[in-house]
């Protein structure tokens, strides 16, 4: 589960190559959140490993199919909310954002396993497809304040003099520039924001901008949306009422939009000569699909309690990333204080894929009698397992060296526990839940490493209708670097809070 979540613009680095992949990225389509697709699992956190019966168990541990005793239909709205606490330059900020979504789509149904099977001891076999939603990626981030050390351009006029120590001109005067970025720096010299200047006592030609040293007012918001989601069809079996066996083919796809805008505002009378006001915004729009493998058993040694064992292969996705970026910069270049604007914009289409980590799940359930259930869940994912390269052409896989070098050196494996449980009173169903998760980053920081769910739901069984309700509440903390410079860089701290609100209608035949 991902716990500090670190969001880095790889644009705002001025030595961006065509591949802006980062290890922020490799996380986001890795972390998949189980704390729940249908109302009843959202109710106890996600808590189904050993338990089974419940839509979840598709894409958790597909030995859960081979609880059901008859076919049920299932569908379950939802509305996610997500609310935003942020600090930025010493401002504390607050955004939210909501959306409806599905959270699930599912049809099980079993079959008897015949006289011939049976006497082998296979009780009946079952099969499911459905839809099941892994993640949403919805939230706004805001952040304001003033800068008086530095600006988005610091970094970038850092990196070129890096490359440049000193410009040389053309025959025509022109002066020639090595590093510029399509998607940045380049953008900021067409619209005037980096220019050379000659130092005098060297007579060396450097490049520079008129808030270096910051005195700007910033304000800063990113805001990101989109979900991730898998097409799970599961087969499954039970052998003698002791052995559950399930395996999955699960196919995987996701959207992810960003939108960043950072804009910069003179905050002095006399400090800057030209600047007057500038903004950066950036627009990413990935879309992956994939292929992946579950394979579960539950045993049941005895009556009351449930083993339950999973491995899901990792994934395998292609992803296409749409990539825009602009700037708009209002400045007096002629000593008049007579403004003008100045723009110059970009666009990126890339295709490459991605391996995520695979997974490893061990669980617990005690069944107790027709009155309760309790379930814990045991979850391993190493994250410097995952990895990307190029779709088509394999000499250009040393593109994505420096990432995946980032990936083994920066990320570990991580560790999640889920409890929930669920006792009946007649028709009624009462649940609680409650998950936590260890981080995927190795860096330490002054916020909580650790993502937490609680849990409740409430439910109504018929003969042929059920009906549930779920709401969970999730806790994360993150850093958002707006930019980056060669020391400290502004940062935008933030606490996460999600609530989900989940309704499962089913029909059982």
């Amino acid at each position: 589960m991902k716990k500090i979540i670190v969001i880095a613009i790889a644009a705002f680095v001025a030595s961006v190559s065509v591949s802006a992949q980062t290890v922020q990225d490799a996380v986001r389509y890795s972390t998949l959140s189980y704390v729940g697709s249908t109302a009843r699992s959202a109710g106890m956190a996600g808590a189904f490993g050993a338990l089974g019966g419940d839509f979840l168990s598709l894409a958790t541990n597909p030995a859960g199919i081979a609880v059901y005793r008859s076919g049920e239909l299932s569908f379950t709205p939802s509305v996610y909310n997500a609310n935003t606490s942020s600090e930025f330059l010493g401002n504390k900020t607050s955004e939210s954002a909501s959306k409806f979504n599905i959270g699930n789509i599912g049809l099980v149904i079993p079959f008897d396993a015949g006289e011939g099977a049976q006497r082998y001891g296979f009780k009946m076999f079952h099969f499911g497809v459905g839809i099941n939603r892994t993640g949403n990626f919805r939230r706004n981030i805001y952040g304001k304040g003033y800068n008086g050390d530095n600006s988005i351009t610091t970094g970038w006029v850092d990196y070129l003099n890096g490359v440049n120590p000193n410009i040389r001109f053309d025959d025509e005067g022109n002066p020639i520039i090595y590093g510029l970025d399509s998607y940045s720096t380049r953008l900021a010299w067409n619209t005037n924001l980096i220019f050379t200047y000659t130092d005098p006592s060297t007579n060396q030609t450097h490049l520079l901008s008129d808030m270096y040293g910051g005195q700007v007012n910033q304000a800063v918001r990113l805001n990101t949306y989109g979900s991730s989601n898998e097409y799970d069809m599961t087969f499954g079996f039970n052998w003698n009422d002791v052995i559950y066996f399930g395996t999955t083919m699960g196919v995987p796809y996701f959207s992810y939009n960003e939108k960043y805008l950072l804009t910069e505002t003179d905050a002095t009378e006399t400090g800057h000569d030209y600047f007057n006001k500038m903004s950066y915004s950036t627009d990413l729009q990935t879309n992956g699909s994939g292929i992946n493998l579950k394979f579960g058993a539950i045993i049941k040694p005895v009556q009351f309690l449930r083993i339950g064992l999973a491995y899901h292969t990792p994934s395998w996705y292609n992803l296409k990333d749409k990539y825009f970026a602009a700037i708009d910069a209002n400045l007096d270049l002629n000593g008049n204080r007579n403004y003008q604007v100045y723009t110059d914009d970009a666009e990126l289409f890339y295709e490459y894929k991605l391996k995520t980590p695979a997974r490893y799940m061990a669980s617990l359930g005690l069944v107790i009698g027709q009155i309760g259930m309790i379930g814990a869940e045991y979850q391993y994912v190493d994250y410097t397992t995952a990895k990307f390269s190029s779709k088509e052409d394999i000499y250009a896989d040393d593109v994505f060296e420096n990432t995946n070098s980032d990936i083994l050196n920066s990320l570990k494996a991580t560790s999640t526990f889920r409890f929930g449980t669920e006792w009946a009173i007649g028709i009624f169903r009462i649940r609680g839940g409650y998950s936590f998760g260890t981080s995927p980053y190795i860096a330490k920081s002054d916020l909580d490493d650790q993502t937490e769910t609680f849990s409740v739901g409430a439910g109504l069984r018929f003969e042929n209708f059920l009906l549930d309700f779920g709401y969970a509440r999730t806790k994360e903390y993150g850093y958002f670097y707006p930019y980056t410079v060669s020391y400290p860089s502004p940062n935008v701290k933030s606490v996460y809070k999600y609530d989900q609100y989940q309704l499962t209608l089913g029909f059982r035949f």
